[in-house]
């Protein structure tokens, strides 16, 4: 893309326009579980087509936030048993996918801080948290300090000393309306325009967010081997 750019100058001005300086995050990035293809294979392909993205967007000084949550990887150790009885080892799957996928990206050469970040309670059925307050000054130092923050979708309630798994869209719809991206993506294996509308139409988080995003920011559904034609889709 920037190739086709005519001048250094030029690159500078357009990519100016996405920068931290202007005083906004880039993006804010949701891997789901229905965000990547098996079989898991498959899977690591995508995710390193995703890094290969997410490296070209640090070398051009563009840093998005990635969060997660339990994605289909090689956790062969940890079992699986749906229901409230399984909560403990869901955890346990989700810090553990965090730390993978942030392994993943150091592979491929792209900077990353771990981290887990909100404040919930525990309203939602099978003990899944309710996303209350957004801490965002770990993914801001991230940031600062030129790593991209790779967040796992999990919540800690205060109040009972507890951690609970958070639905992923809800964790970046509520992360979005606290840094205010220009873009809100969310990675699916088919992007297209009629799914963006049954996301917001499904989500009262999503259709929330939608009307509280500042001028110029937007909601976007991307694939996760096709990142940056979302991000620059001019």
């Amino acid at each position: 893309m920037l190739r086709l750019i005519d001048s250094t100058q030029h690159i500078q001005q357009y990519l100016g326009q996405f920068h931290p300086s202007q005083g906004k995050s880039l993006a804010v990035i949701a891997l789901g579980p229905n965000s990547l293809s098996p079989p898991r294979t498959a899977v690591r392909e995508q995710l390193e087509q995703l890094a290969d993205s997410l490296a070209f967007l640090r070398r051009v000084g563009l840093f998005p936030v990635v969060v997660h949550g339990e994605l289909d990887l090689d956790l062969p150790s940890i079992s699986r048993v749906e229901g409230p009885s399984d909560q403990p080892n869901r955890l346990c799957r989700i810090r553990t996918t965090n730390y993978q996928l942030s392994a993943l990206l150091e592979q491929q050469d792209v900077e990353t801080r771990p981290i887990s970040v909100s404040e919930s309670d525990g309203t939602m059925s099978y003990h899944q948290g309710h996303v209350t307050d957004v801490a965002t000054q770990g993914i801001k130092s991230a940031i600062h300090n030129g790593y991209i923050p790779v967040v796992a979708a999990l919540g800690t309630s205060s109040a009972e000393s507890r951690t609970y798994a958070l639905d992923t869209h809800d964790a970046v719809a509520q992360l979005a309306r606290v840094l205010q991206p220009l873009r809100s993506i969310f990675l699916v294996r088919d992007a297209s325009p009629s799914s963006l509308s049954a996301l917001i139409a499904t989500s009262p988080a999503m259709h929330d967010l939608a009307r509280e995003l500042r001028p110029h920011a937007s909601i976007m559904l991307g694939e996760a081997t096709a990142l940056r034609s979302t991000i620059f889709p001019d």
